[in-house]
């Protein structure tokens, strides 16, 4: 029996993203659910790839003028669409195609998670997050409306938060995909702490949406007080990835650095920015003692080194954000509602540990 073909509209396929959301939950749910049943053709705007098992559509042009006259000999059963709520306003690049799937992959948030960035820190880093943050202020009624107009078959949504909050508010043609959980590299790490040094730290962006301000605040506050005579033991590393261009990082990375050089406890804060294999990052994560990655905002659903950190370390504590506490609960991480929730959670792991 002949497969029928598939296609898949995504912008930004490419070798370098494939650990990211959300071309990571894109993979497993090609391998997993699509592979063995159709032929994959895969629309994108890139021209490096991987992986050779699938049929590569390269039009650039498609992402300027959204113009698909070229697919139509292609007889395909059903095309799916990575996109975010405000593509749907442009509803009629959509409703020509039968069987079309809509792959939501940016995180929905609520209002206190966008108060937690100031208007400066917010505006310094509206590159990043200003998509997100215009995609979560939608509401639902108007997302709806706007859904119907494409003539979409359903959304898809990469984390079960994301579906359950779309199902409450109306939304019927709606399901998700479970993304496999990673398997661990390295042995997860040991609830005892070492008698030299207790190793807090962050991965990622030097970005304030990611929360590198609550890191460096929370380590402050706990020095601050003390706890056991702490203060000559407790390191805080910052393991930032900044990638090729600095550029994008620079105002962030400048302020990040200039409230470091504030603190009291400068000696006892590591910082690297130094580019890291994937392998080398995970066996950091495997001798962190605590990991925080408090994100206030996520640019994508479900961030992958959440569930790293998940499988490498014990004690992971995060912000209450959707996508991102659905993985911390998969590995009974601590889920703080706010900055103070975020001191109580160190605080109860340093206590907790006896040998301290």
């Amino acid at each position: 029996m002949l497969k029928k073909n598939i296609l898949i509209v995504v912008k930004g396929y490419k070798n370098e993203n494939f650990k990211k959301q959300p071309w990571f939950w894109l993979n497993s749910f090609i391998e997993k659910k699509l592979k063995n049943k159709f032929n994959i053709y895969i629309l994108t705007d890139e021209t490096q790839h991987r992986n050779n098992a699938y049929n590569f559509i390269n039009e650039p042009s498609y992402f300027n003028n959204y113009d698909l006259n070229f697919i139509e000999g292609y007889n395909f059963h059903a095309i799916y669409f990575i996109v975010n709520p405000l593509s749907l306003l442009m509803f009629w690049r959509f409703r020509r195609f039968k069987n079309l799937n809509l792959i939501f992959g940016v995180a929905r948030f609520e209002l206190k998670n966008i108060l937690m960035l100031s208007i400066k820190n917010f505006w310094i880093e509206k590159k990043f997050i200003l998509i997100p943050v215009i995609s979560s202020l939608i509401p639902f009624f108007v997302i709806k409306f706007f859904f119907n107009l494409t003539k979409a078959k359903k959304i898809i949504h990469l984390s079960k938060s994301s579906y359950e909050l779309f199902k409450n508010n109306g939304f019927k043609k709606n399901s998700y995909y479970y993304q496999d959980i990673l398997k661990p590299i390295f042995k997860k790490n040991s609830n005892s702490f070492s008698t030299n040094n207790i190793n807090i730290s962050y991965f990622g962006p030097p970005l304030f949406s990611r929360g590198v301000d609550y890191v460096l605040d929370s380590f402050n506050k706990i020095c601050d007080q003390n706890i056991h005579h702490l203060n000559s033991k407790v390191i805080l590393n910052f393991y930032l990835r900044i990638g090729n261009d600095k550029n994008i990082y620079s105002n962030s990375l400048k302020k990040l650095l200039h409230l470091i050089n504030q603190s009291k406890y400068k000696n006892n804060i590591h910082i690297s920015t130094k580019f890291l294999t994937n392998n080398q990052i995970l066996s950091k994560m495997q001798k962190s003692n605590i990991i925080l990655l408090p994100f206030k905002i996520t640019v994508s659903d479900l961030p992958i080194v959440v569930y790293e950190a998940g499988v490498h370390s014990q004690n992971v504590i995060v912000l209450n954000t959707n996508g991102v506490s659905e993985i911390a609960k998969k590995f009974n991480g601590y889920i703080a509602n706010n900055f103070d929730e975020i001191v109580f959670y160190l605080k109860q792991i340093l206590n907790a540990n006896e040998k301290i």
